[in-house]
């Protein structure tokens, strides 16, 4: 708004305000002013200044959001919101509507940033898959070398029952062998005694 003082034309800016800081100044959650936000966007709009990440919001906000606040606190449904707001004459911007008669450029312009507004977002979501993908394949990496690690432990121990098992069958072996030829040995001895041999 501009007005005159002491001769020359002065600028007064109104203040705006972040999503953020709307939900800090009604002592909501950025969320629930979120959705208020978009639910009732019609009678928002007026009271916008930017659009996309830009958006701000004017002080006028405020009361539209109270009103919204404590209808909600009531139990009130969204159509019978929407009807009091109506009623009570606050501003209403209705999307949708082209002006078939804006200048190519400006049409272009604007398309060109809707499109710019989508691709971004894209970016956003493709930079939170890389960072899951690389979080996922970090944690297959890890899964893999403790799967190495484990089959490594089994086939150690494997070898290792494996040679004990010998050990004990060579021991078995040695053992039944001395005791077939301690046997033949007292046999023979046996004999020998018997027959005078």
């Amino acid at each position: 708004m501009m007005y005159f003082s002491k001769g020359v034309f002065v600028m007064d800016y109104e203040k705006v305000y972040s999503l953020t800081a709307i939900a800090d100044k009604l002592g909501r959650s950025r969320s629930s002013v979120y959705d208020w936000l978009h639910t009732y966007k019609e009678f928002v709009e007026p009271h916008t200044v930017g659009k996309g990440r830009t958006k701000k919001y004017k002080e006028s906000i405020f009361p539209v959001l109270s009103l919204i606040e404590d209808l909600k606190a009531e139990g009130h449904p969204n159509d019978y919101i929407r009807a009091l707001l109506a009623s009570e004459g606050h501003d209403i911007v209705v999307e949708g509507e082209t002006n078939e008669n804006a200048p190519v450029l400006t049409q272009l312009t604007e398309a060109y940033k809707t499109i710019l507004t989508k691709v971004e977002t894209l970016e956003s979501q493709n930079e939170d898959l890389a960072r899951q993908n690389e979080k996922m394949a970090n944690a297959m990496q890890a899964m893999a070398e403790v799967i190495r690690q484990t089959a490594a432990t089994n086939e150690e121990k494997e070898a290792e029952r494996e040679k004990r098992q010998l050990e004990r069958d060579q021991m078995l072996i040695d053992t039944m062998r001395q005791l077939h030829a301690d046997k033949q040995q007292e046999a023979k001895g046996f004999f020998s005694k018997l027959f005078g041999k």
